[in-house]
């Protein structure tokens, strides 16, 4: 659609007497290809050329309405007012069943009367039932109709999408998140501000005179925040259309806006290495507004970037080059040349980069072309990229033998990673165990130039939790610096634990604990063994063995390891049985469940919804989530031998690879899951119970509660399960869930 727009411009613009007549091509593809292919007989627009004429399957962000007005001016066809009208009457029911406070649509719109298509709808990515990176679009499509052609219903969908908004965000653009529910619920995939979703709005908001300040404070959002290509290409039509610089057919295109912007001063160099210089300068000033900075190596252009500073990679070692920065405004007006600086890259012989051309391994790929070898082949012209849009995405470069480290660099295409970790493995053979040496989650691409302590390392790994753009992850170049003759190696064995004992055991489990072991590093973890067999690694002094058979005696020892792959003798040997298990366990379904946030959202009531959320955000009480079960024991007699709890995983947030979860048991049972909330819940701290590593999706995770069922008396027991890693949290189906098998049950085993 906006080829076929682009060449009614093109139109009149120039005229169609020339070698190419822009307004037959115009026509021919609105005709022959949109029209035949898109527009469905009920009026819609379907999703491509493989869908039917007659599917109900749309995406509102195809809904260009004043694209589709100019196709009727054009052709005099009216199809397009008749596709316009559906649209809007599409918009209107949907948004009088699912949004009526918001004004918000899904990603997609499926069936009549409209509804949200449900989540993954397509594989594309799970919120597809949320106002999320598809819907984001949507307010700049609207209220153009409204702009460019006076239609009042564009007004009235931006005019209340403008109104909540600003009350959600308190009239600031930077509390715009990217993903909200329809109903304004922040989504709990949202991590963010980001260009698609604070821009749209920004754009929705010039549909009303009122929302002036508001305009203002987003073009200065805009102007200052860089969100990836996705993003950052959608803000600049947004900034186009809000500066007057988009114009419909038949107004001519000249922009009015003629004056350049200032000269940027005070261009200075602020860091070298010996591939890159990093440059800043003082910000210049625009009749209109600034949209980015154009930076120049010597003549030839070297970065583009929308705020002041960048850094040049892929420079040569020991070399000297010169620097200029030019301003551009959104009508393509450049500023003079700022003052030249001169900088020269250090000499890095003497630390070689260890990662060139070594073996690489990656989680994905995203097409032949970008593999994993060649983000360490040596080029900047080459690179990495992941599978886009999924999260966790990981690569790993094997240097061949264990080497001295203390720097890593990552030079970031445009899909960047927001958080990542760098982690390193002294393993043999494949890795398995890693460590974790630095990590951020304010990573904002271009390059990263990390120094860590001295660390041995065989393997180097990038491992991204959280992408800062819609697509994968991306990287010219990731390099590794150290010492390559393997010098100044720890080859000092840790001690060997003490004093192992057990603590618990029930049916199928046995809980071990013992005294640290030293090593003249550091010690980085504890390996359990079975007899001769791993069966677990922790990094505390305590762990839980699981998936044990009943009633079977097992022997245990304890090994600890450090950094550099050195592992202890094995500590002592302590010896125990499991407890008998009954030959059908009682199950005992949930009777209440629900989760409770704090902060924004301390007065609402979860108790209806399919999933129970757990996260620990102790920094920010909006997005701690607090997870509440209760279960009736009163059918049970005698003594219990043994009582777990199994929650069921649905979904593990994008920035969580793994993290801990505790159930603690409560005395008080008179809460409701149809009114608890963040203000009423109980406050006892309760008894902590068991943890658990919530690490993968689709099974069952289990707390151990025989201890505390035992204790209580009422015929009702009530538990806490509280998220203990910060800014990490998983979703677990509620006794709400359509799927009887995957609810929350109490297994206990009496006798």
């Amino acid at each position: 659609m906006d080829i076929a727009y682009s060449l009614i411009l093109a139109h009149n613009q120039w005229g169609s007497s020339g070698t190419i007549n822009y307004l037959a091509e115009a026509k021919k593809m609105i005709t022959d290809g949109i029209k035949a292919s898109n527009v469905t007989t009920n009026n819609r627009l379907n999703l491509g050329d493989w869908d039917s004429k007659s599917e109900l399957n749309t995406r509102p962000s195809d809904w260009m309405l004043s694209h589709l007005r100019a196709f009727y001016e054009v052709t005099g066809d009216s199809t397009w007012l008749n596709v316009i009208n559906n649209l809007y009457n599409v918009y209107s029911q949907f948004s009088a069943s699912y949004s009526p406070n918001t004004g918000l649509i899904s990603d997609f719109v499926i069936d009549n009367p409209p509804k949200p298509a449900p989540e993954c709808y397509l594989k594309e990515f799970k919120p597809t039932n949320e106002y999320n990176y598809n819907a984001s679009r949507v307010p700049l499509r609207i209220v153009m109709d409204y702009a460019l052609y006076g239609d009042m219903r564009a007004k009235a969908i931006t005019d209340k999408q403008s109104a909540w908004i600003k009350a959600k965000t308190g009239g600031n653009p930077n509390n715009i998140r990217d993903g909200y529910l329809l109903n304004g619920t922040v989504s709990s995939y949202a991590s963010g501000p980001t260009g698609v979703f604070v821009s749209s709005f920004i754009s929705g908001g010039t549909s009303n005179s009122g929302n002036q300040a508001w305009i203002n404070s987003g073009w200065d959002w805009m102007k200052s925040h860089k969100s990836g290509y996705y993003s950052d290409t959608y803000t600049l039509l947004n900034m186009l259309f809000i500066s007057g610089n988009w114009w419909k057919p038949g107004q001519g295109g000249n922009p009015s806006d003629t004056q350049a912007p200032t000269t940027p001063t005070n261009l200075a160099v602020t860091g070298t290495t010996s591939s890159s210089v990093s440059l800043s300068w003082n910000a210049s000033t625009d009749n209109v507004g600034v949209t980015g900075y154009e930076v120049f190596n010597g003549s030839a252009p070297a970065a583009s970037v929308t705020g002041t500073n960048a850094t040049i990679s892929g420079l040569s070692a020991n070399t000297t080059y010169t620097f200029t920065v030019k301003a551009k405004d959104a009508a393509g007006n450049i500023s003079g040349a700022s003052n030249a600086v001169t900088a020269t890259t250090n000499n890095d012989t003497a630390s070689p980069n260890l990662a060139l051309n070594k073996t690489a391994v990656a989680s994905s790929s995203e097409a032949s072309g970008l593999e994993p070898a060649k983000a360490f082949d040596g080029s900047q012209a080459t690179r990495w990229a992941s599978a886009e849009g999924a999260d966790p995405q990981w690569i790993y470069v094997d240097l061949g033998a264990v080497k001295n480290i203390n720097r890593i660099k990552l030079n970031w295409e445009a899909a960047y990673a927001k958080n990542y970790k760098i982690q390193v493995s002294v393993d043999d053979g494949a890795p398995t165990h890693w460590t974790d040496v630095f990590s951020t989650t304010t990573g904002n691409g271009a390059m990263d130039d990390i120094s860590i302590p001295d660390q041995n390392a065989r393997y180097v790994r990038m491992y991204g939790t959280a992408r800062g753009t819609s697509y994968g992850y991306s990287l010219y170049e990731f390099e590794v610096y150290g010492t390559d003759s393997g010098g100044g190696l720890d080859t000092e064995v840790p001690s060997a634990p003490g004093n192992l004992a057990v603590t618990n055991a029930t049916s199928s489990s046995v809980t071990l604990s013992w005294s640290a072991a030293t090593d003249n590093v550091g010690v980085t973890g504890y390996e359990i063994y079975n007899g001769p067999t791993l069966a677990a690694t922790v990094t505390d002094t305590e762990a839980t063995v699981s998936g044990l058979n009943a009633n079977t005696a097992y022997t245990f020892t304890v090994k600890a390891k450090d950094a550099a792959g050195n592992v202890s003798a094995a500590s002592n040997e302590v010896s125990a049985t499991t407890s008998g298990d009954t030959t059908n366990p009682v199950k005992l379904t949930a009777i209440e469940d629900s989760f409770v946030r704090g902060g924004t959202y301390a007065g609402d009531n979860y108790g209806s919804l399919n999933a129970m959320t757990v996260k620990l955000r102790s920094s920010n009480a909006s997005y701690d989530r607090t997870g509440y079960v209760k279960f009736d024991t009163s059918s049970l007699s005698g003594t219990v031998s043994s009582a777990i709890i199994k929650i069921y995983v649905t979904n593990i947030h994008s920035n969580t690879t793994s993290y801990k979860m505790e159930a603690r048991g409560i005395s008080n049972d008179v809460w409701s899951e149809t009114s608890i909330n963040a203000t009423n819940q109980p406050t006892e701290a309760g008894t902590a119970l068991g943890t658990v590593t919530v690490s993968q999706e689709g099974v069952y995770v289990s707390f151990d509660v025989t201890s505390f069922v035992n204790n209580q008396s009422d015929g009702t027991v009530s538990f806490r399960i509280v998220g203990l890693d910060e800014d990490m949290g998983a979703d677990f189906a509620s006794k709400e869930n359509s799927d009887p098998a995957i609810r929350p049950v109490l297994v206990i085993n009496e006798g």
